[in-house]
């Protein structure tokens, strides 16, 4: 942000010398007053005044100067200051040279045009040794109005000389032209309630929704065109954060459609119409003001609609109200015969080539429609034009051969539609020549069961396991194919008691699969690492128990998380930084984590033991106490005659034939293990299980004897 000067005099140091002396300030009492004219009408942000204190070890301490209206009789201040600011008197230079301190008003301050002000300057702490100074000069000039000074704190004021004026200059404030062009919110939806914001550890309730979701019911939503697009089973309701809001007693016989532009008749602002609650008598409209000012009550909106027709209307006593707003999804002015009908049920909306797409319709569950193409209230199927609302049942590509369970927007040319026991896929626009294939032969597993990486990769949780459609919509591939076969089985997703999702975790590039009972919050979860492959089981409290995952990228880069919608209606987020578990009302829970290596086999032969000893293990971190430095890690030994056994007990956590605590960072004194064990096979747990405490495992040396 940068500041431009208005009014000023002398702010460019025209009698810097010669002609200049300061007018002093030398108790609590003392004030100065410089008047002048505003050349035009600004809002001013700040003054720059020629200052100095009397020596260097002066110490006037905080400066102020007040904006003040001027009696018109005598052009003295007067009234309640307009504007106020400070400065810090002891930087300022001594009496042998001025200083030009910006003094920024706390709230700025509009001035008009024509009008004369005046700037009263004081200073609490000025004394006869802590000497306050404002520059003026000798030189008379008659365009400049009067200066003033007060020994009382301004209860009366004597004329100091209109031919000499003080230094000062006002500024108005000019704000650098910015990229942004827009704000990301999140929006949330627990316990029957909606929650928003830019940062997810700081929501807002959207209070007019509470009570109006019904969140025991599919629920699915949708962000498009600044708003978001709700669908409740049988209920269609609209967040919207981007419009403003005006309503009528009348709407008139000439509607506003969608994108026609209406203005205030009085206040000179302008909106591009988006959306209107009804065709006929009183009317909400909500639409994207294009103006500065806003609509003021009881004033007439006028304007053109598409058709050429003369719109007109007058507010109710209700001015313009700004976002957000929440309101009921209906066809454009809830006209069914010019725009068409929504379905009756649906349980989830997505956003495909401009058009919001529902599905899950549980009368109709091969079914599917779309609104008109960047129009989400058009629903009046089958018109002659690519951009036209389509249904499955009105159009050549028809409807979907399997029960849809989710639909999934794959770039502007694919939209896949999940399946039961099938994954269809629509190629290009159903308006115009669009058809639906066959994908392949296996279900989706359920709605939500799909997620991206940052590379355009689609992974979707199948009836099959964990597949992978590369960018470009190649070949699928099953991830779990190979490296666990038996994931499916694992998982025993039963659509009637269990929430499954899937979310990608860019920061740690895997992906998260989590199966939670609904009624318990009871969870199993697994991560998939993206980079080797390897699949590990995790587990959650079942406060943080997760029933569904957004991927929030912030415009703060520092508020993006991976964001959980938690089974006791709380959103939590994935903290790498966190080194334990929000569990909520009961405190933080410890996360056991841990790694294991075995079955090692202690001999070069499968029938002979041997003994193993001297286990040293580097934990990670450079030791700076950063987030980075492992806490200490413990190291369970586990050794037996069977390999089958040792991975037994490792994975259930059996009593191991000993423990040993590892100091941390890097390597450290003592924390070689020099006890001996004996057994053919051996293996090693190392983890933390401490609350507030993390590991990082660097390697790992051990003896055999």
């Amino acid at each position: 942000m940068a500041s431009v000067v208005v009014d000023s005099y002398n702010v460019d140091g025209e009698y810097a010398s010669g002609a200049c002396n300061g007018q002093t300030i030398v108790a609590s009492t003392s004030q100065i007053a410089q008047n002048f004219i505003a050349s035009a009408s600004y809002e001013m942000a700040s003054v720059k005044l020629g200052l100095s204190k009397a020596g260097a070890t002066g110490t006037p301490g905080t400066v102020t100067a007040e904006l003040f209206a001027i009696d018109s009789g005598t052009g003295k201040p007067t009234g309640s200051a307009l504007a106020t600011g400070t400065t810090d008197g002891n930087a300022l230079g001594t009496s042998t040279s001025v200083t030009w301190p910006e003094i920024t008003w706390v709230t700025p301050y509009t001035v008009t045009s024509g009008t004369e002000y005046t700037i009263v300057l004081s200073c609490a702490g000025a004394s006869a040794v802590s000497v306050l100074g404002w520059w003026y000069d000798y030189a008379a000039d008659p365009t400049q109005e009067e200066g003033w000074t007060s020994a009382d704190s301004g209860t009366s004021w004597t004329v100091r000389n209109s031919a000499y004026g003080f230094w000062f200059a006002t500024y108005i404030s000019v704000i650098n032209p910015s990229d942004k062009k827009y704000t990301r919110y999140v929006a949330t939806f627990c316990n029957d309630k909606v929650f928003y914001g830019t940062d997810p550890d700081d929501l807002a309730e959207l209070t007019a929704a509470d009570g109006d979701i019904d969140c025991t019911k599919p629920l699915s939503a949708c962000g498009a065109y600044g708003q978001v697009f709700v669908a409740n089973h049988d209920s269609f309701r609209v967040a919207d954060f981007k419009n403003s809001k005006i309503a009528t007693a009348s709407i008139g016989s000439n509607l506003p459609y969608h994108g026609d532009i209406v203005a205030g008749g009085s206040s000179g602002a302008q909106m591009v119409v988006d959306f209107i609650t009804a065709s006929s008598s009183a009317c909400v409209l909500y639409g994207n003001r294009i103006t500065t000012a806003t609509f003021t009550s009881g004033e007439t909106v006028t304007g053109t609609n598409k058709n050429g027709d003369a719109v007109s209307f007058t507010m109710t006593a209700v001015a313009e109200v700004a976002a957000p707003h929440w309101y009921t999804w209906t066809p454009y002015g809830n006209d069914t015969t010019n725009f068409g009908s929504m379905p009756t049920y649906s349980g989830i909306v997505r956003l495909h080539i401009g058009k919001l797409w529902l599905t899950a319709d549980t009368s109709l569950p091969h079914q599917w429609y779309a609104t008109r193409q960047n129009d989400p209230w058009d629903f009046l199927y089958a018109q002659n034009d690519a951009g036209s609302a389509v249904a499955g049942n009105n159009t050549d590509a028809g409807e979907v051969g399997d029960i849809v369970v989710d639909a999934i927007s794959y770039s502007d040319d694919y939209m896949v539609f999940g399946c039961a026991s099938e994954m269809h896929v629509m190629l290009g626009n159903p308006c115009a020549g669009g058809r639906i294939d066959l994908l392949r032969n296996t279900g989706l597993l359920a709605a939500r069961a799909w997620t991206w990486d940052d590379d355009g990769n689609l992974y979707m949780l199948s009836t099959e396991g964990i597949l992978v459609v590369p960018k470009g919509f190649g070949q699928a591939d099953n991830l779990t194919k190979t490296n666990y076969p038996d994931f499916v089985s694992d998982l025993a997703y039963n659509p009637s008691t269990h929430r499954v999702t899937l979310a990608y975790d860019r920061k740690n590039k895997g992906i998260f699969v989590t199966r939670v009972v609904i009624s318990t919050g009871v969870s199993k979860s697994w991560f998939l690492d993206l980079r080797s492959g390897g699949f590990f089981p995790e587990s959650y409290p079942e406060e943080c128990a997760t029933f569904c995952t957004l991927d929030f990228d912030a415009d703060d880069p520092a508020d993006s998380y991976l964001l959980a919608g938690c089974k006791d209606g709380y959103i939590r987020k994935w903290d790498h930084t966190s080194k334990s578990d929000d569990a909520g009302s009961a405190g933080d829970e410890a996360i056991d984590a841990y790694i294991g290596f075995g079955p090692m086999a202690t001999s070069d032969s499968a029938r002979k033991s041997n003994r193993i000893s001297g286990i040293d293990i580097v934990a990670g971190g450079d030791g700076d106490g950063g987030v980075g430095d492992s806490d200490n890690l413990y190291c369970k030994v586990y050794v037996d005659a069977n390999a089958q056994k040792v991975i037994s007990d490792m994975v259930s956590g059996a009593s191991p034939r000993y423990t040993k605590t590892h100091k941390s960072p890097g390597q450290r004194k003592g924390n070689v293990d020099r006890r001996k064990v004996f057994g053919r096979w051996a293996g090693l747990v190392i983890g933390n299980d401490t609350v507030d405490q993390s590991f990082a495992f660097e390697h790992m040396n051990l003896n055999g004897i």
